[in-house]
């Protein structure tokens, strides 16, 4: 969500002005990633106004049965081509070393691909 800020661990609604919104246009948003991301990772966004203030809602489609990699070098971000990273529960992005996590979301990827494909285990 954009035009929220954190303070002291509480979240306060300050909004964005109006003539930034074209800024967030789904559009303009994965035109940006795409140059990013080796995936059909798909990004939508959507305006609220709420008590006289602007929002965006941001929403990233799920992945699925494939990974989003990162197609080039972002060395301010530390994102590097040909490897995975996960999103942790503390909501940072790291780059995936654990081989039990390995394991667990090449499981969770084949199991996804078998529910689309309609095939029960």
């Amino acid at each position: 969500m954009i035009g929220v800020t954190e303070e002291s661990s509480l979240f306060k609604l300050v909004g964005l002005p109006k003539s930034e919104l074209h800024r967030y246009e789904t559009k303009r948003i994965n035109d940006a990633v795409r140059k990013y991301v080796t995936s059909t990772a798909y990004v939508s966004t959507r305006f609220v106004e709420y008590q006289g203030k602007f929002f965006v809602f941001v929403e990233i489609g799920s992945a699925e049965d494939t990974l989003a990699l990162s197609s080039i070098t972002h060395e301010r971000a530390r994102l590097y081509p040909g490897r995975i990273y996960v999103r942790t529960q503390d909501g940072r992005t790291a780059e995936l070393t654990d081989p039990l996590e390995l394991r667990r979301l090449i499981d969770r990827l084949v199991e996804s691909r078998l529910n689309r494909l309609g095939i029960k285990r």
